[in-house]
This record gives structure tokens, C-alpha cells and sequence, in this order.
């Protein structure tokens, strides 16, 4: 399988100082690649079960999409929920993470000359 399913690139959180929020981002990260959890889910694995409105604003301010996949927060109704890139942006992001990844050629068929063609100047 050939998709990026983790990103080890350093990222600056100096300018996050609520604590509530760096705990999610931490606990977003471990969400693994093709899952999705709810803001319930979420809340609970923090440590804060009753405070899934905060964990929920706390995602909806991610301010690294895609690398901290915010995308896999789902409502515990199994809709898709709000995402700050787009509802059709984490739709597609979701679906993409489920789909096995299938390498299609840029270039389906080229025509290829007749013999009776080469050498011609208008080919």
C-alpha cells in the first residue's frame, strides 16, 4: 500500500496555550489511519467524558489538517459532523482512507501510428 498514513514532520505548538486543547490534538494523532471515533469517544479518551462540546471545539480549532487527522471525528450518530476544510473534504478524506489504494496509469492508451504512416511528415 503505497498511501501516507502517518506525517513525522515537526510542528510548532507554541502558539496553543489551552491544555484541554493540546490533549486532544495528542489524542487525535493516535487515531489510527482508516478509523474514526467520535467526539464522545474522544472525550472519554482524555480523560473528560462529560466535556465532548469543549473536545469538540477543541478539534473544530486544529489548526494542522490532515496532519492531525480531525477529519476521523465522526458524531455519534455516525454522521460526518462539521470539518473546517469542508463536509465534502472529510467525506472524501474518509472514503479515501477506506479505499485500498489503486495505482492508475496517467496516460490510459495512446494511439500508435499504422506503418503505413511512419516516416510521413503530417503524423
Amino acid at each position: 500500500d503505497k498511501k501516507r498514513k502517518t506525517f513525522d514532520i515537526p510542528l510548532d505548538f507554541s502558539e496553543i496555550h489551552n491544555e484541554l486543547e493540546l490533549q486532544v490534538l495528542d489524542a487525535l494523532r493516535q487515531i489510527p489511519y482508516g478509523e474514526t471515533v467520535t467526539y464522545k469517544q474522544l472525550a472519554e479518551t482524555i480523560g473528560r467524558p462529560r466535556a465532548i462540546r469543549a473536545v469538540a471545539s477543541a478539534v473544530a480549532k486544529n489548526p494542522f489538517l490532515i496532519v492531525i487527522p480531525c477529519h476521523r471525528v465522526i458524531r455519534s450518530n455516525g454522521e460526518i459532523g462539521e470539518y473546517r476544510g469542508g463536509a465534502d473534504a472529510k467525506e472524501s478524506l474518509l472514503k479515501f482512507e477506506k479505499e485500498p489504494f489503486t495505482k492508475e496509469p496517467l496516460i490510459k492508451k495512446l494511439p500508435l501510428p499504422r506503418l503505413s504512416q511512419l516516416g510521413k511528415p503530417d503524423l
